[in-house]
């Protein structure tokens, strides 16, 4: 049962409080650091587990944020970071997102990452020039688009050379059984899948996208073959759900 609504504020502060404490130990675990580095929090979804509200919380709190040693980047996406996904991706990679942005070609998509590499790099730059502690990034794209350890791993690789490291991939996540559906029409139909007919839930094809058991395997393989990245994995138990919302 949810608590009264008298008792949210203090319960909210101290979640609030208690999960602050536990990025700062992993923040104070990352030292000593390598000389132009800077850690980052990367915020991957999955999609209906909350990812938009905490995105419109960390562009409303950008100030307060960074006040407190946390950048939020703002020329990769004001809200919603989607476009660090695209540094994963094979270069054959083609969905609605390559095609909204004319990409054609191979080099065409070289030419795409090298820029938002650049922009990347740029944002770290600043951090450091200010003095902020890490960075914190937020997108379920790179949980819905990079669909294999290799991927992810171009990802990471990515980080690095825009000065990035260590970092803490946070992946939220619910049921699988009841998630499917929302998960085929947001992630298939709406956000990356260019055939006229997606495949329906439960095929292989549609679990690329809608398996979360088989995207936190993906993950964790390509955070245990690096030596700087970690993974935390938050689950909602069917209590904490509401049918019909995140």
């Amino acid at each position: 049962h949810w608590p009264h609504w008298s008792h949210w504020p203090t319960r909210l502060i101290l979640m609030e409080i208690q999960q602050e404490g536990h990025w700062n130990r992993w923040l104070e675990s990352c030292h000593p650091l390598k000389a132009g580095s800077l850690p980052a929090i990367l915020h991957i979804g999955m999609e209906k587990t909350g990812s938009t509200a905490i995105q419109s919380w960390l562009a409303k709190e950008r100030t307060a944020l960074a006040e407190s040693g946390w950048h939020v980047p703002t020329s990769l996406g004001l809200t919603n970071h989607r476009q660090i996904s695209f540094l994963g991706y094979d270069q054959e990679r083609r969905d609605d997102g390559t095609d909204r942005r004319s990409i054609r070609t191979n080099q065409d998509l070289l030419r795409l990452q090298g820029e938002i590499l650049e922009r990347l790099r740029e944002e770290t730059i600043k951090a450091l020039d200010a003095n902020q502690h890490a960075l914190l990034l937020s997108t379920e794209l790179a949980s819905s688009r990079l669909t294999h350890t290799r991927e992810i791993k171009r990802l990471f690789n990515a980080f690095r050379a825009a000065g990035i490291g260590p970092i803490l991939v946070v992946l939220f996540r619910r049921d699988p059984t009841s998630l499917i559906e929302s998960r085929h029409s947001t992630a298939i139909q709406h956000e990356g899948w260019m055939a006229p007919h997606p495949p329906p839930p439960g095929t292989p094809l549609a679990d690329l996208f809608g398996n979360q058991v088989d995207l936190e395997r993906r993950w964790m393989e390509a955070v245990k073959a690096t030596s700087d990245t970690a993974l935390d994995v938050y689950r909602y138990t069917s209590k904490a759900l509401v049918t019909g919302s995140s």
